[in-house]
């Protein structure tokens, strides 16, 4: 993976504690669940996390765990065109996707997801199971 001329690598941070976390923004007019399932996921990373962002951007996101500038990122129902690019380029910089439940990732609508730099994913993920037990 590379910006302009330069290769990009994920962080290399990895105490939980000190990850900047990123998470899937609100959406006017969507179902309420969606912005329910987004508040949990802001409070579960804002008890392991340093600091929850949320850009509201799926490229810009994905980018920044790419390059480091974030360590990881929460995405719940997606689309295909929000992940498709960020997954070549987060695992071709060193990093991590799965679904938020672990599996291996799938493009289909509505998948949630987890992009990070690889150190403290499974964790991330644990902790998002317990609290959506029905991923």
């Amino acid at each position: 993976a590379w910006c302009n001329t330069q290769p990009i690598s994920v962080s290399k941070i990895h105490e939980l504690s000190q990850f900047i976390i990123s998470n899937g923004d609100y959406n006017v007019g969507e179902e309420e669940r969606n912005n329910l399932a987004n508040l949990d996921a802001f409070a579960i990373q804002a008890k392991l996390a340093q600091r929850i962002k949320c850009i509201g951007s799926a490229i810009v996101e994905t980018s920044y765990v790419a390059s480091g500038r974030i360590d990881a990122y929460v995405m719940q129902f997606s689309h295909l065109w929000d992940i498709s690019v960020g997954n070549i380029l987060v695992r071709e910089a060193g990093g991590e996707i799965t679904h938020l439940n672990g599996d291996d990732i799938t493009y289909r609508d509505g998948c949630n997801v987890l992009f990070s730099n690889g150190h403290q994913h499974q964790t991330l993920v644990s902790e998002l199971k317990t609290t959506w037990p029905s991923l």
